[in-house]
């Protein structure tokens, strides 16, 4: 990882952590594998993915 991408991730936890200081270990891990590799191409079914997200969102929306 060159000086600039490890920077720009820094920049992008502290901010992510600054935005949702509930994060967890798990977010910044997800937030970190996204960043490289993108979520979008892992979708074939859209409509089954927003009913997945929907669900989570579901389950964690109370908390805050």
């Amino acid at each position: 990882m060159t000086e600039n991408a490890a920077n720009g991730l820094k920049r992008a936890l502290l901010n992510e952590f600054s935005r949702r200081s509930c994060a967890q270990l798990q977010d910044m891990i997800k937030l970190i594998y996204q960043n490289e590799f993108a979520g979008g191409h892992l979708i074939t079914d859209r409509d089954g993915a927003l009913k997945r997200l929907q669900a989570e969102y579901g389950e964690v929306a109370p908390n805050r």
